[in-house]
């Protein structure tokens, strides 16, 4: 009686091995399969931030854009408020009465201050182009 329960543990030990090997082997391939999907998806993970710098980067050029565009915009509004006020002046009585008295006086003031306003304006853009704060 006592070899037939020494047997009978023994093929219960051997079963109990048997059982633990094969669970042993499937948690190797349910490791093995989630080491996989965690590459994955670190991969996944790597591509998305190189995507969202790669938009960054593509938004911070059309915002240096926007304010490349800005800066042309700003001042040639400063030019042409240049420019009405010095022709504004000239309407107010506040020059002199003998260019009041010319003919021609007020065609003078308007294109020559449009001239140099804008050649102002011209030597600005030149020296924007050469800080690179402007491009074309």
């Amino acid at each position: 009686s006592r070899s037939s329960s020494t047997h009978s543990s023994s093929s219960f030990n051997s079963q109990n091995e048997a059982e633990i090997a094969e669970v042993e082997m499937l948690l190797e391939a349910y490791d093995m399969l989630l080491e996989h999907a965690l590459g994955r998806l670190q991969t996944l993970d790597e591509y998305i931030q190189d995507t969202e710098d790669l938009v960054n980067t593509s938004l911070d050029q059309k915002r240096n854009e926007l304010i490349s565009c800005d800066v042309l915009l700003t001042s040639n509004i400063v030019a042409l408020g240049f420019m009405s006020t010095i022709s504004s002046l000239f309407s107010m009585n506040i020059v002199p009465t003998s260019l009041m008295e010319s003919s021609y006086a007020f065609d003078v003031v308007a294109v020559g201050s449009s001239v140099g306003v804008y050649a102002l304006y011209i030597v600005f853009l030149i020296w924007a182009l050469k800080q690179n704060l402007v491009r074309f």
